[in-house]
C-alpha cells in the first residue's frame, strides 16, 4: 500500500528529475553538505478543516498538506552562483505552477484507509523565502518554496 505522502513525494521527484536533470535531489531538508546543485522535498505538516466533515463521517471531508520544497546553488564567484539560482527559483515556480506532469502525477492518485480515500484536489504555491550565506570563499544560496496540496476525504 503506498501512501499519500509517498505518492506527494515521488510525483515530485519524478518531474524534478526530468525538468533539472543533473540535479541532485533529496526527499528531506537539504544539507550544507549536499552537491553544488540541490533540490530538497519535505511534506512539513498537514491539517485538517474542522468544518469540513460531512453527514456520517466523524474525520474532517478536507486536509492541507504543506509541502516545501527547497532548491540550492553553490559556488565560489558570486555573480554566476546568484544568476544560476534566480533562474532555479524561477524554474521551481514554473514546475510548480505549469507543469502537466506533475498535476497529472499528483491527482491521478489516491490512499485508501479503514473504509475512507484521501485524493489531492488542489495545489499552489504560498511564497517563495530566498536565503543566502557565505563561509569562506564559497557562496550558498538557498530558496524554500511553500507549496500547499489540498486533499479531499471521502466514505468508501
Amino acid at each position: 500500500m503506498t501512501y499519500i505522502v509517498e505518492h506527494i513525494r515521488n510525483a515530485f521527484r519524478e518531474t524534478f528529475e526530468e525538468v533539472v536533470p543533473g540535479t541532485e535531489f533529496h526527499e528531506r531538508r537539504l544539507l550544507p553538505t549536499d552537491g553544488q546543485y540541490a533540490i530538497g522535498l519535505r511534506v512539513a505538516n498537514w491539517q485538517h478543516l474542522p468544518t469540513s466533515a460531512q453527514i456520517g463521517q466523524v474525520e474532517p471531508g478536507l486536509g492541507v498538506f504543506t509541502v516545501q520544497v527547497q532548491n540550492m546553488v553553490k559556488g565560489m564567484d558570486e555573480v554566476q552562483a546568484l544568476k544560476i539560482y534566480d533562474v532555479q527559483c524561477s524554474l521551481v515556480r514554473a514546475v510548480l505552477y505549469r507543469n502537466a506532469q506533475l498535476r497529472l502525477r499528483l491527482f491521478g492518485v489516491d490512499e485508501e484507509i479503514s473504509g475512507s480515500a484521501e485524493r489531492p484536489k488542489r495545489m499552489g504555491v504560498r511564497k517563495q523565502d530566498f536565503l543566502d550565506n557565505r563561509v569562506g570563499q564559497q557562496f550558498t544560496y538557498l530558496c524554500v518554496t511553500e507549496v500547499y496540496i489540498e486533499t479531499e476525504i471521502t466514505l468508501l
